[in-house]
């Protein structure tokens, strides 16, 4: 995990005012701030609309929630339960109506 602090800006053209809060404040004061990026699960968890944001960011895929099972089930009926729900329609649809707005991986859009 890295830290981002203000000496890491390189150049503030509009003079903008930096505030630094910690990610589960973000929803909460973003009125008053102005302008928040506030994390997915954090704007999710305090009934956000992702629709009303300026942008939303494309997910790195170092930082996607992955499902993974001990080796010693691999080959088993839980792991292809496990891909079979996960590639599902009725999953995608859970996905695209509680989490709209929410980035998905190219092979699940």
């Amino acid at each position: 995990m890295f830290a981002i602090d203000e000496a890491d800006i390189i150049d503030n053209k509009k003079n903008l005012e930096f505030i630094y809060q910690d990610a589960g404040q973000l929803p909460r004061s973003v009125e008053q701030i102005g302008l928040s990026l506030v994390p997915g699960n954090f704007a999710l968890a305090s009934e956000m609309n992702l629709d009303d944001a300026l942008t939303l960011e494309n997910m790195n895929e170092n930082f996607r929630n992955q499902i993974v099972i001990n080796g010693d089930d691999a080959g088993t009926k839980m792991e292809e339960d496990l891909i079979k729900a996960v590639e599902s329609e009725a999953f995608n649809e859970v996905i695209d109506a509680d989490f709209k707005g929410f980035d998905k991986p190219e092979e699940d859009e």
